[in-house]
């Protein structure tokens, strides 16, 4: 199991470029694609424009509010228009702030136009192409995160507690033994399968394993019950879900093959437990049946 993140961008938009596909590695805060910005760039010149405009008014609201100043000084103009015009001066400074805080905020969404890897991955999948309009979210690139891989083993809750954080387990996968340590077990069932998820982290990275693959792993559970075990290879199929089994009786001073039903209760690659019309001692045929 790798961390996968579907990426998209923040802003809907005409899709101008594709800088990587499908199977390519991707370093953090490398360019993936980018969307038309020209909207956003006009809006940014004509800011900018405005912001000139701000500026000069502040420029001459600080000059008037100079000449005011010192004419209070000199006895020669009124308070109340020194008032009047350093509030001009605060109008004019708020006015030109009022315009930065826009610029950059239309710096952010002219950022959003790129869309940059979040982390160093592969991409899974390439889901447009250029010239596709696409929404605010809308997923363009499913990208896998690297790092070592992870297993996920959905056990019933009773096995659960068969696991310990920490602990060292041989997992089977292919034809090959790993070793993997427990990482984390879930405290709850998981609704659908009623089953705990157990994580283990693999201790070593196997080429031959690829995310997506199937791992195996061995947990033992006594169970009491009364039957015999049997090689699978000596059952064959009966009536209504059961199996039967041969057994060698000596009757009438010969042995006869005798067919007897059985209920399998639990099989493995080689033997099976089961319980049924069996007598302990009987002697059961094991090939060539």
């Amino acid at each position: 199991m790798f961390s996968y993140a579907a990426i998209g961008f923040d802003l809907a938009g005409s899709v101008v470029s594709i800088l990587v596909n499908e199977g390519q590695m991707v370093e953090q805060g490398q360019l993936l694609a980018e969307v038309d910005d020209q909207r956003l760039v006009a809006k940014m010149s004509e800011l900018s424009a405005i912001l000139n405009r701000a500026k000069s008014e502040q420029n001459l609201a600080e000059l008037s509010l100079k000449r005011v100043t010192d004419l209070v000084d000199k006895k020669l103009e009124s308070v109340q228009l020194l008032d009047e015009s350093t509030e001009s001066v605060n109008a004019a400074n708020a006015f030109v702030n009022e315009v930065l805080a826009r610029k950059k905020s239309l710096q952010v969404e002219i950022d959003k136009t790129k869309l940059l890897a979040p982390f160093d991955g592969n991409i899974v999948s390439r889901l447009v192409d250029e010239g596709t309009v696409v929404g605010a979210g809308q997923t363009l690139f499913s990208l896998q995160k690297n790092g070592k891989l992870e297993v996920r083993f959905a056990v019933f809750a009773d096995h659960a507690n068969k696991f310990v954080v920490g602990q060292t387990l041989s997992l089977a996968a292919h034809s090959d033994q790993v070793l993997g340590q427990v990482k984390s077990i879930a405290q709850q069932r998981r609704l659908d399968t009623r089953t705990v998820d157990v994580i283990i982290g693999l201790n070593e990275q196997n080429l031959a394993i690829i995310p997506g693959d199937i791992l195996h792993i061995d947990i033992s559970s006594e169970i009491q019950a009364q039957g015999f075990w049997v090689p699978r290879k000596a059952l064959v199929s009966g009536v209504r879900g059961l199996w039967s089994l041969f057994v060698v009786e000596f009757k009438d001073g010969e042995h006869r093959l005798v067919a007897k039903l059985v209920e399998m209760v639990h099989a493995d690659d080689k033997k099976a437990f089961v319980r049924g019309a069996l007598n302990d001692g009987e002697t059961v045929v094991v090939e060539g049946v």
